[in-house]
C-alpha cells in the first residue's frame, strides 16, 4: 500500500466518523445507554494511565532517534543501505 492510499484512507474514515457525529450525535453522548455502561469511571482512568505512558514512551523514542541522527550526521536510514537481516543472515 502506497503513501498517497494510507493517507486517503485516514482522511476518508476521518470524514465519515465526522459526519456520523454531526449526523447521529446522540450515538456517542452520554444518552447512549450501551456507552455510558460500558465506559465507566474505572475503564477511563485506566485508559488515561495507558495514554500518558504510550505517550511518553513515544516521545521518548522520538527524543532518541534525533540524537541518534545529531550523533552520525545522518538522517533516518538511508533506502540504498543494507538491512541488518540482509547483512547478517544472508
Amino acid at each position: 500500500m502506497g503513501r498517497a492510499v494510507a493517507y486517503g484512507i485516514l482522511l476518508a474514515f476521518t470524514a465519515m466518523t465526522i459526519a456520523v457525529a454531526a449526523a447521529r450525535p446522540d450515538w456517542i453522548s452520554d444518552q447512549n445507554t450501551f456507552l455510558k455502561g460500558f465506559i465507566g469511571q474505572d475503564i477511563l482512568n485506566l485508559l488515561g494511565v495507558i495514554l500518558a505512558i504510550t505517550l511518553a514512551s513515544v516521545a521518548n523514542i522520538h527524543l532518541q532517534f534525533n540524537h541518534i541522527e545529531e550523533r552520525y550526521g545522518k538522517r533516518g536510514c538511508a533506502r540504498h543501505e543494507p538491512t541488518y537481516v540482509q547483512v547478517h543472515f544472508s
